[in-house]
């Protein structure tokens, strides 16, 4: 697995910061995960996304940081207009297949 560096754009760095306390929510409801646990996979996801943004190709995230993203994208609205405002276009969320994670090292459900 190869390792992402990028240049934080000031765009990407207002992405490091936003918040959405409806979806961190709705994962504490629909995982049982606590609070600030929640609000930590939300943060990871958002990191994760700043990634997606900065560099292309494939990425592959945790199972936790997935869990994040499906309840982002529940709130399209939301999900678009963080898309927009910090990375200029939407981030599709591809379901992989055997091809593509052989293709990245294997994806692993951590």
């Amino acid at each position: 697995m190869r390792t992402v560096i990028f240049q934080k754009t000031p765009r990407a760095h207002g992405a490091m910061n936003y918040k959405n306390e409806a979806v961190v929510k709705r994962i504490v409801r629909d995982f049982s995960m606590s609070y600030e646990e929640a609000s930590n996979t939300f943060e990871d996801t958002t990191r994760f996304l700043v990634e997606c943004g900065a560099s292309p190709g494939t990425h592959v995230p945790s199972g936790r940081i997935d869990l994040g993203w499906h309840t982002f994208l529940l709130f399209t609205k939301d999900y678009r207009e963080f898309c927009g405002q910090y990375f200029g276009r939407f981030i599709d969320h591809a379901p992989l297949d055997d091809n593509t994670c052989s293709a990245v090292g294997g994806c692993q459900d951590s």
